[in-house]
C-alpha cells in the first residue's frame, strides 16, 4: 500500500487513516470542529486542529465520545489539556496530513 505523500513522518508512524469518501462519522466531526474547534497554520510548518469545551461540562463527551471518534476516523489520539484557572479545556491533533486533508475539503482556517 502506497502511503499519502502529504503524510509526516509522525503521521506515518501513527498509521494515520483519513476516510476516502464522506461518511456520518466524518461529517459530524466537521460539525464539531465548525462549532467547537479551528485549524490554522502557524510559523509554515506548525499545523495545529483544536476543539475546546468547558472543563465542567463537555469533559465526559470531549474525553470520550469527541476523542473516540477521532481515533476511529484517523487512528490518530488527541492530546487533552486544561487551562489553569479556567474551566477550559482542549482536545489537539498535529498532523500535516489530517490538516491538509481538511484544508482539501475546504474546511476554513483560522480562529473564529
Amino acid at each position: 500500500m502506497k502511503l499519502n505523500p502529504n503524510f509526516s513522518i509522525q503521521d506515518k508512524n501513527r498509521r494515520l487513516i483519513l476516510p476516502s469518501k464522506p461518511n456520518k462519522e466524518l461529517a459530524e466531526f466537521w460539525g464539531i470542529l465548525s462549532g467547537d474547534g479551528y485549524m490554522n497554520l502557524y510559523k509554515k510548518h506548525f499545523r495545529i486542529i483544536e476543539i475546546s469545551g468547558d472543563s465542567r461540562l463537555d469533559k465526559e463527551y470531549l474525553n470520550n465520545y469527541v476523542t473516540s471518534l477521532i481515533q476511529k476516523l484517523f487512528n490518530l489520539k488527541p492530546s487533552i489539556s486544561y487551562k489553569k484557572g479556567q474551566n477550559s479545556m482542549y482536545l489537539k491533533i498535529m498532523s500535516k496530513g489530517l490538516f491538509l486533508y481538511l484544508d482539501n475539503l475546504g474546511f476554513l482556517k483560522g480562529k473564529k
